[in-house]
């Protein structure tokens, strides 16, 4: 995908060329605000940027001795808008994880060693990779919009 950018990426100067800084500043919120979105139905719907299932959450000895199906969805909270927040300026746009949850996207994205409790003595296991952020053809379709519909105003 980050190829695809790239390509594009004399084109985009261009016409970035032509706005000021405010209308960069503008355009740039729209675009952070659109991928933030996308990016937490992603998350919601536990697939990763490029459409593959999520590997699905491990059961635990508790919820099989006691009965309880677990729901299957993850992050709950990571998705909320509140703990995605975004950085524009005029050359580019970040969307980052909140620091007090950071840690824990991290070690899910990248598929760290992390212990599965805060408590010590908790065990550590490896966990599997899934990809949090990331771009889709979605989000370049939305982002080409996004940009169109500012050079038309």
């Amino acid at each position: 995908m980050a190829d695809d950018f790239r390509r594009l990426e004399p084109w985009l100067q261009e016409i970035a060329s032509r706005f000021d800084d405010r209308s960069r500043l503008k355009m740039g919120r729209r675009i952070a605000q659109a991928l933030r979105k996308m990016n937490a139905k992603r998350i919601a719907a536990n697939t990763q940027p490029d459409g593959t299932a999520m590997d699905p959450r491990k059961q635990t000895e508790g919820a099989v001795r006691k009965k309880v199906r677990a729901s299957g969805k993850m992050f709950k909270r990571l998705r909320l808008a509140k703990n995605m927040p975004i950085r524009v300026h005029p050359e580019q746009v970040e969307i980052s994880f909140d620091n007090q949850i950071a840690a824990t996207a991290a070690v899910h994205h990248f598929g760290l060693r992390d212990r599965v409790s805060k408590f010590r003595g908790a065990p550590s296991i490896r966990y599997p990779r899934r990809e949090l952020l990331g771009f889709g053809t979605e989000d370049e379709a939305a982002i080409m919009d996004i940009i169109l519909e500012t050079m038309e105003a």
